[in-house]
């Protein structure tokens, strides 16, 4: 068995945050090239006035539409993170892997409990990163598994667990 224990607290919404950017980048870079090239086409083949100011906006949109963007995912998920009093780190949650299943037990004092058992066929993938393992329920729904919280077992032992249960489902780092 495996075991991890750890706090539901903001580190566990900024992680997900943080690993959505890294998949998206790509985007924010294609719509940053797109507008910047709109603001260069539109400086270079001005017509009137109002094309420059048309092609000025574009280039500091297109400049700065990733920090707005990280700025305002950061503004929101903290907004988030006060409304959902599981989201505290006085919130327990311990999460256990054996053969057969996984195992969460998330509580807070006497204000709030959960448990949930669930078979790997529950689980839609599991991505280890350096740090974590985003253990999907499905492709919006992660719960972040610290791994310096673990307390019994190892992350080799893990690892070969999931890759039993999950196979391609399983993206090891």
């Amino acid at each position: 068995m495996i075991e991890f224990r750890s706090a539901i607290d903001e580190s566990k919404t900024a992680t997900l945050n943080k690993h959505a950017f890294k998949r998206l980048w790509w985007l924010f870079a294609i719509i940053s090239l797109i507008l910047i090239g709109l603001g260069i086409m539109g400086l270079v083949m001005q017509e009137d006035e109002s094309d420059v100011v048309y092609g000025i906006f574009c280039i500091v949109f297109g400049v700065g539409i990733t920090p707005l963007a990280l700025l305002l995912t950061k503004f929101f998920q903290k907004r988030i993170n006060k409304s959902a009093a599981f989201i505290n780190p006085e919130t327990v949650e311990i999460i256990r892997f054996d053969d057969e299943k996984m195992i969460i037990n998330q509580s807070l004092h006497d204000v709030f409990s959960s448990v949930t058992e669930a078979k790997y066929s529950y689980i839609y993938k599991v991505i280890e990163t350096t740090d974590n393992y985003l253990v999907y329920i499905s492709k919006q729904l992660c719960h972040v598994i610290d791994k310096k919280s673990i307390t019994c077992g190892s992350l080799q032992e893990l690892d070969d667990l999931l890759y039993r249960n999950l196979g391609d489902r399983f993206k090891a780092k």
